[in-house]
């Protein structure tokens, strides 16, 4: 295994910028506490972390022309080795999907579809 490869594909999804959208879903569930449902929190902020670092270098892969003059470090992580980043991504992907099937199992429909909506949205962009 190319540990090289996976460490740059980790700096890639640069969570430095993407932990502070975690502080949206906690001060959302802040607000609303009843001392209930912690599960659901736990699994929000598991689809959000993992959609959060999948669209993070997605956006790298698609948007490698336009960055190219101000970040073109971060394509070079994540090229590297391409059977890593496509393994990355693919884990990603699912990580995020099982936490969000997950809430809709729970019958948690609004927090599915509140993070299903925002990791389409997002993809999109």
């Amino acid at each position: 295994m190319n540990y090289q490869a996976v460490f740059s594909v980790l700096l890639a999804a640069r969570m430095w910028k993407n932990l502070p959208l975690l502080y949206l879903f906690l001060a959302g569930f802040a607000i609303n506490y009843n001392g209930q449902h912690l599960d659901d929190l736990c699994l929000s902020l598991w689809a959000v972390v993992f959609a959060s670092v999948f669209m993070t270098h997605l956006n790298i892969i698609t948007d490698k022309e336009l960055d190219a003059k101000s970040k073109p470090d971060l394509y070079k992580l994540l090229s590297q080795d391409s059977r890593v980043t496509t393994a990355a991504l693919i884990i990603e992907f699912v990580l995020c999907m099982a936490g969000i099937i997950a809430l809709f199992i729970k019958s948690s429909f609004y927090p599915a579809v509140c993070i299903s909506l925002f990791t389409a949205v997002a993809i999109l962009y």
